[in-house]
């Protein structure tokens, strides 16, 4: 490789990981939280370097490529996950809900649902835990969360919506129609 190749390769690469570095880390630390998500990003963007040649631009965007190899990385460290995700909802579900009148109704209630919802989430099926992390939380369109994934479409939005329907039955809001879910989860009417 000749010097201006080697250059623009460089440039190529900068610009990779200034454009996208923040996705990545973000969508790993939801899963295992922000330390071990600093690992696991460096790791991630180290696999594109040195794969980075192999990127073809026809089969997705970069940031579907990089969030690709991050689900690669991050199922390397599925166990850990396993064990984040139970001392989520071990912590939620043992907050100490005042009885002494301190705290108002409205927080005990989030506490309970908070801890209920928390189980739920721990209790997807790792499939449906990824699809919905990539869709919902993360905004990835279903399209990149296909090529992410290895997946068909369809499976994409199966995993997605059956993740959203167990996570809303778990927070009491099964039967809400749309808006007033919103509503009900910021504390209004």
């Amino acid at each position: 490789m000749n010097q201006l190749d080697q250059d623009d390769l460089e440039g190529r690469l900068r610009r990779l990981v200034e454009a996208h570095f923040d996705s990545v880390f973000r969508f790993l630390a939801r899963r295992v939280g922000a330390e071990l998500a600093r690992d696991l990003a460096a790791e991630t963007f180290k696999e594109a370097i040195a794969t980075v040649t192999r990127f073809d631009p026809e089969k997705g965007s970069e940031i579907g490529w990089l969030f690709a190899i991050a689900h690669h990385v991050l199922s390397h460290h599925r166990r850990s996950e396993q064990r984040r995700l139970r001392a989520y909802a071990k912590l939620a579900g043992e907050r100490e809900i005042a009885h002494d009148g301190s705290a108002d109704v409205d927080d005990k209630l989030d506490q309970v649902v908070l801890a209920r919802v928390a189980r739920t989430f721990r209790r997807l099926s790792s499939e449906q835990r990824d699809a919905f992390v990539l869709v919902a939380i993360d905004g990835v369109s279903y399209a990149d969360a296909t090529v992410i994934l290895g997946v068909p479409d369809g499976t994409v939005r199966s995993r997605v919506s059956r993740a959203r329907a167990r996570l809303r039955r778990s927070a009491g809001l099964a039967d809400a129609p749309h808006s007033r879910r919103h509503a009900t989860i910021r504390g209004g009417s």
